[in-house]
């Protein structure tokens, strides 16, 4: 049952349009994604729906009684008052994981986590029942565990949900059907977030094949266009010669004058032809920058750059690991898991030498080189641009670093400005190319993935899939993580080990469940040639190569790998 309809809505700023005769239906039971690059207009939409924007033209039609909305904002969080410490409620926020909030001083209250505000206004919102739940960036202050929480919990809503989320594995699990908002138009995809993915690729690969056929029909036209006024031309021309040699019988020249005004006739026939199919003319499908993100030859994989050995850490008096053993491969890419304040900030800076271990041996091999994108912000120098930073590298890289830059939605505009000016997405785009180009043999992002919108990750996720060196990656986006990474760091109770990162069973296979698959087969040929073939760990290593060999060919024919982990 429909439960609102929007109806060409149309709102500009300034005079610049953002939306376009906007036109969708809401059912009552849809979960519904919106989507679109930053400052596409989709809070704007969000907005009128709930009533807080007019539109400057169209309308929200609700069928039936007018139904609640519940809208969780963007930062614009509200403190809870005395007023709202009811019964229902302190029972919606104890069911958010919030303890005894009635408690809670009012210095607690205005010093809450992000988490934390972000819980409570979704347990004021929960508690109103409301017939659609409107959510803008529900995730940004969820940790993986609250993630999780908050996907446990929209499983059981009963009413409509509208959800604005750059996280893409929340989209994925949350919505069934996906509204791309784009040059203020409104595109609608039968599905979740990857479904879209998908669809949107097939429909750029035929624009791109109809849009070549096209031109093939419109060069094959043009050239016909010019050979028949070429004939028509020299009809005329060599009509009175073409009538002497036939012995300049009577109205011979007046015959082959006819003939060439026919060719006329039909090459402008033709150029009407070309008109009209460029009138009707498939446009061109988006322009994406081939990416080879590594400079250098591909090295050998599967030999060590790094291995702890019982390693152990402590800040200030509290330890945050110990007894700790692992090892990386040329090649790898591992991610770093585990709760806020477990420690991974400080174990990248051990890796990187900025801190020492406390107990146990950190081994790096000393021909790697570290590129580090650090999470907390550093500012760089007043003066210092782009241009100023890239000036000492050869031409053919700044012409590289330009194409990996203009994926990452960098203009080449902002490369004169003062990095110190630039939004801190914007300079961690620049800082995480800067990287790459000192080709690094271990690179090493946490959170790169910040300020970042869904076009933007799906450029930074192309761009680390083509890397070829070693990646340590913190980061909570998941979907980034699952595409790119094969293996696991991961902090459990005081202890951090290395797992094979899972591939789960419930999930279709994906493009990056392939890469996924070579990459462990690359790292286990690797560790083969360290062991000798009569030992226990060398039947172990081939046995599980075995699997991974079936699933890749599982894979390839479309089918779910099924691998244990």
């Amino acid at each position: 049952m429909l439960l609102l309809s929007c109806q060409q809505i149309e709102k500009s700023y300034n005079h610049n349009p953002v939306l376009k005769g906007i036109s969708f239906d809401i059912a009552t039971e849809d979960r519904v994604a919106l989507i679109g690059d930053n400052g596409s207009g989709k809070t704007t939409l969000a907005e009128i729906i709930a009533g807080e924007k007019t539109p400057d033209k169209g309308r929200v039609l609700f069928h039936g009684k007018n139904p609640s909305i519940g809208y969780l904002t963007q930062g614009r969080e509200k403190l809870i008052s005395d007023e709202e410490l009811h019964p229902g409620f302190l029972a919606s926020s104890k069911q958010m994981g919030l303890k005894k909030v009635h408690h809670w001083e009012q210095e607690r209250l205005e010093n809450a986590s992000g988490g934390e505000k972000t819980k409570l206004a979704l347990a004021r919102i929960w508690n109103r029942n409301p017939d659609l739940l409107i959510l803008d960036e529900p995730t940004n202050h969820l940790d993986e565990k609250g993630i999780e929480w908050l996907i446990d919990h929209l499983t059981g809503f009963p009413g409509a949900l509208l959800v604005i989320a750059h996280d893409r594995y929340f989209l994925d699990k949350v919505t069934q059907t996906t509204l791309e908002l784009k040059d203020g138009s409104l595109t609608l995809f039968p599905g979740n977030y990857s479904f879209y993915r998908n669809e949107k690729s097939h429909r750029e690969k035929t624009q791109r094949r109809i849009y070549e056929e096209e031109n093939r029909e419109r060069k094959k036209l043009k050239q016909e266009i010019t050979r028949t006024k070429n004939w028509a031309q020299s009809g005329h021309q060599k009509s009175r010669q073409k009538a002497r040699e036939l012995g300049n019988k009577k109205g011979g020249k007046e015959y082959f004058r006819a003939r060439a005004a026919k060719k006329e006739r039909q090459a402008q026939s033709k150029i009407k032809q070309l008109e009209k199919k460029t009138r009707s003319a498939t446009p061109p499908p988006p322009k994406k920058p081939r990416l080879n993100v590594d400079l250098r030859e591909p090295e050998k994989r599967g030999r060590r750059i790094l291995e702890m050995t019982n390693g152990s850490l402590a800040f200030g008096q509290r330890i945050l690991f110990s007894e700790s053993s692992f090892y990386l491969l040329r090649g790898e890419k591992t991610t770093l898991r585990g709760p806020n304040g477990c420690g991974k900030t400080s174990l990248l800076r051990a890796i990187t030498g900025e801190k020492e271990l406390h107990q146990g041996d950190l081994w790096l091999s000393p021909s790697v080189t570290i590129g580090y994108l650090p999470q907390e912000e550093k500012i760089p120098a007043p003066r210092q641009t782009g241009k100023n930073v890239l000036a000492p590298f050869s031409r053919e890289k700044r012409e590289w670093v330009m194409t990996i830059l203009a994926r990452l939605g960098f203009p080449a505009k902002l490369l004169t400005r003062p990095l110190c000016n630039l939004s801190y997405g914007e300079r961690s785009r620049f800082d995480i190319c800067h990287l790459l180009l000192k080709e690094p043999d271990l690179l090493i992002l946490d959170e790169p993935t910040t300020h970042l919108d869904l076009n933007l990750r799906v450029g930074l996720e192309e761009a680390l899939q083509n890397f070829q060196g070693t990646l340590v990656l913190v980061c909570h986006d998941r979907y980034l993580v699952n595409s790119l990474c094969s293996t696991q760091l991961v902090f459990e109770e005081g202890v951090v080990r290395k797992k094979p990162l899972p591939i789960k069973k419930d999930a279709p296979p994906k493009e990056g469940d392939l890469m996924v698959i070579e990459t462990r087969i690359a790292g286990i040929l690797g560790e083969l040639g360290q062991h000798s073939p009569d030992s226990m760990e060398y039947r172990e290593l081939e046995q599980k190569l075995g699997e991974l060999t079936k699933a890749r060919q599982k894979i390839k024919a479309g089918q779910n790998p099924d691998l244990k982990g």
